[in-house]
């Protein structure tokens, strides 16, 4: 097992809540130019302390090596992990001006210690098998049997890297404009249980970020969109109640253009999921 500090950039929320790091494969900045070949030397199982805005405030666990990934305007290398906020975030004055840097094991643990966090990674825990246990533990719970903890890693890093995709095609909420990572979900158009593949499951055109009370009525076939970014209400879905949701004026405007990939999966949504009855 390795330690790194990561020194985030500007979208450090996004990568936080969306459970990577991620860096393009080209970057014209010279204290970045590195930063390929190192980000390639973590691997699953290592530790990663976050520094963003001066504080470090979230430590994480790298769940797989970094691999390529290619959208429409960047390709990159995207290293899934998982992260936990530290209890007591600090402020740091210096560090290494790297973007990643490898840190001494005891240095990694004294800063934990410092914020708030001992005995990480989480110990082997004493209770009876489940398939609930929160993702952090996975590779170190041994109640776990191997199958069903490969299936729930690699559910978890499915997730993520879909998150990560929908974020590459869309940048807010399709009705409230909310941008903020922490504030957003990447709900499926077509749900993941339904996907007949793992392209369908992982494509990000399958995705729309959404505030979480528009994924709950998105996801129950209260709210659809047209292929032109209308947006559709279900007759089951009171007037009274979308204006106590503060999303009546958002619904009557238009969501905006949709990608050709996403068109598919919404005219799916409106046949399978969107309750234009109000059944």
């Amino acid at each position: 097992m390795r330690y790194w500090l990561v020194r985030h950039d500007k979208i450090w929320r996004q990568e936080i809540s969306g459970g990577y790091i991620w860096t393009p494969k080209q970057n014209p900045q010279k204290r970045r130019a590195q930063y390929c070949d190192i980000i390639l030397g973590v691997a699953a199982g290592d530790g990663l302390l976050s520094r963003a805005e001066g504080r470090i405030a979230h430590v994480g666990l790298a769940l797989d090596r970094a691999f390529g990934e290619r959208s429409r305007t960047t390709d990159g290398w995207w290293l899934p992990v998982d992260w936990t906020r530290l209890p007591d975030p600090m402020t740091v004055e210096t560090g290494p001006a790297a973007p990643l840097a490898e840190l001494p094991e005891t240095r990694f643990h004294d800063l934990l210690a410092e914020a708030g966090l001992t005995g990480w990674p989480p110990a082997l825990p004493e209770a009876e098998p489940t398939a609930h246990v929160s993702a952090s533990r996975l590779d170190y719970d041994a109640a776990l049997t191997a199958s069903v903890r490969d299936q729930q890693v690699k559910a978890r890093r499915g997730q993520s890297l879909f998150r990560f995709r929908v974020f590459q095609i869309e940048r807010a909420c399709r009705l409230t404009g909310i941008a903020n990572p922490d504030l957003l979900i990447a709900s499926h158009i077509k749900p993941w249980r339904l996907c007949a593949t793992t392209h369908e499951r992982l494509d990000g055109a399958n995705g729309l970020l959404l505030t979480p009370h528009v994924d709950r009525l998105f996801d129950r076939g209260l709210i659809s969109f047209s292929d032109e970014g209308e947006v559709l209400r279900s007759s089951a879905l009171a007037e009274s109640d979308l204006r106590r949701l503060g999303l009546a004026e958002a619904c009557a405007r238009n969501a905006g253009s949709f990608l050709e990939r996403q068109i598919l999966y919404l005219a799916w949504h409106r046949d399978a999921v969107f309750d234009s009855t109000g059944r």
